[in-house]
């Protein structure tokens, strides 16, 4: 074998060997290549679900806010309402001291008039049995004046009775001393 053969022999072993290194270096990177296709695949796939769980979970989101925002709005109107509430309230007692005061003080002054309507029923009652007392005396004493009344006008009758007796006594005396006195002058 010449020298050329020799060289070309190795040469063409040499290119094998190459050959052969970049075949198989070529299978491995088919078989990444296809493990990385896969992966590729199957992340576009895992990707599409992270993308609809975060469409969903955006949905989600923007639904919260809406239900906080609804809440804090709910809550701003809550504490509003209990202010007006808390300020009706204070409203509520400030009258309710107003009205216990004057209730407190109507009684006190229901006391007092109480005690001066005892007086005074206590008074009017003295005054009535005085009454009672002094018309019973009054009666009494008018009874007494009527039948002293009567006895006098019976008194009196009687002598009136007597004076108009006594009066014709006399005339008739009269009559006789004038008939005696004329007697004894025709007598003469």
């Amino acid at each position: 074998m010449t020298s050329l053969d020799k060289q070309f022999n190795d040469t063409k072993n040499k290119h094998q060997q190459e050959i052969n290194k970049l075949t198989t270096e070529r299978g491995m990177l088919q078989s990444q290549l296809e493990k990385a296709q896969f992966a590729a695949q199957k992340t576009e796939k895992e990707m599409g679900e992270l993308k609809r769980k975060v469409d969903a979970a955006g949905q989600s989101i923007s639904a919260h806010d809406k239900t906080v925002a609804q809440m804090e709005k709910t809550i701003a109107e809550l504490r509003r309402e209990k202010e007006n509430l808390a300020c009706r309230l204070d409203q509520g007692n400030c009258k309710l001291g107003n009205l216990e005061r004057q209730v407190a003080q109507l009684k006190h002054e229901s006391q007092h008039n109480e005690g001066v309507a005892n007086d005074l029923r206590g008074k009017v009652q003295q005054k009535e049995d005085e009454l009672e007392s002094t018309t019973s005396k009054s009666d009494n004493r008018l009874k007494e004046l009527n039948n002293l009344m009567e006895n006098l006008k019976l008194k009196l009758s009687t002598l009136e009775t007597k004076h108009a007796s006594a009066q014709d006594i006399a005339q008739k005396q009269e009559h006789e001393n004038e008939q005696l006195s004329t007697k004894c002058l025709v007598a003469e």
